[in-house]
């Protein structure tokens, strides 16, 4: 598919602005989706436009999906075809999923998988994220995440951007 996407009128670049565009907008569908389903089941969604706390969980959570969607570019490039790629995603996604405490809190996981469910940006991020809105925590909750955030952010994505630049290298 590489080589199809190169034969496009499009610049290599314009594609990876767009691949992101992409996934961020899936994401906000996604996200938008499984709010209206929550309020529809009648949870408190807490959301103060006025605490800047509030302001920066989708900041926080803008970062972690670019942090994740410069992982998705590395596995993307290692992949020789795109069901070894979807196979690769879900084997990282899947143990991501436990790690970052989407589904169980840290203290849950062993001693070795809790340092790692404590100290993993995306986790700190999503914790952050629940401590804001869901106990309304405020910018102390945040402000010790950001610098790693994007920290995180621009390691992840800047080599998912290189491999991409390597691969198209290689390929042409």
């Amino acid at each position: 598919t590489l080589r199809r996407l190169m034969a496009a009128p499009i610049g290599p670049w314009d594609l990876l602005v767009g691949k992101t565009l992409s996934a961020l907008l899936w994401l906000a569908i996604s996200t938008l989706v499984c709010l209206l389903y929550g309020l529809a089941w009648g949870a408190h969604i807490a959301w103060d436009p006025l605490n800047p706390a509030h302001l920066l969980v989708p900041i926080i959570m803008l970062m972690g999906a670019l942090m994740m969607i410069g992982l998705g570019l590395l596995i993307s490039m290692v992949a020789k075809t795109s069901k070894g790629a979807s196979g690769l995603a879900t084997a990282i996604g899947w143990p991501l999923m436990f790690l970052t405490n989407i589904w169980m809190p840290a203290w849950l996981l062993p001693e070795g998988l809790r340092w790692f469910a404590t100290h993993f940006p995306l986790a700190m991020a999503i914790e952050a994220a629940r401590q804001v809105l869901v106990f309304g925590a405020g910018l102390e909750a945040i402000l010790p995440v950001m610098p790693w955030l994007v920290l995180f952010t621009a390691i992840f994505y800047g080599l998912g951007a290189l491999a991409y630049k390597l691969v198209l290298r290689r390929s042409l």
